[in-house]
């Protein structure tokens, strides 16, 4: 069973119930409820296939996917890595800091060495996002960590949750 992108990101949210904030959808009633609060998540890892396949429109899509989840899961650290069949570049943003895609890449399509560097770096995210068509060769080992494979495609991935990204 799919879930939309929002739900999915929800499971990996810390959350608690506060009597500190009242939940304001039910004060119009007079009825007082604990409020929800967010504490965000710690660090992520958006990875951003760069590859021949994937052309300006696409890079589009996976812009906007980013300031979504940027703006509802509310990151401590976020690092944006740009693949193709290897990691071409990885940027680091702290909370707060304005990301914006700068692609590189354009050669064939591996996922395998996304979670190599990871490993190599010692980075263990809460969620691995992945903005893709999917179109390239899977790694042989699933990853201790969430994955998330945000695909413009209609393919499916051997792990994680797929998500489809369409055009607003």
């Amino acid at each position: 069973m799919a879930g939309t992108a929002q739900e999915l990101w929800s499971d990996t949210t810390p959350a608690d119930y506060s009597w500190m904030r009242p939940n304001r959808r039910h004060l119009w009633t007079g009825l007082y409820l604990p409020g929800v609060i967010r504490e965000g998540v710690g660090e992520i890892v958006i990875a951003v296939d760069c590859s021949g396949s994937v052309n300006q429109r696409l890079l589009g899509l996976f812009e906007a996917e980013v300031r979504s989840i940027l703006e509802g899961q509310r990151p401590r650290r976020v690092h944006v890595m740009y693949f193709d069949a290897m990691v071409q570049r990885v940027d680091t943003y702290e909370a707060g800091e304005s990301v914006a895609l700068r692609p590189v890449g354009g050669g064939g399509t591996e996922f395998g060495p996304c979670f190599e560097w990871l490993n190599e770096h010692g980075i263990r995210p809460e969620t691995l996002v992945v903005l893709t068509d999917l179109d390239g060769s899977f790694p042989s080992s699933i990853p201790e960590y969430p994955v998330l494979w945000a695909s413009t495609g209609r393919s499916q991935a051997p792990f994680g949750q797929v998500i489809p990204v369409h055009a607003a």
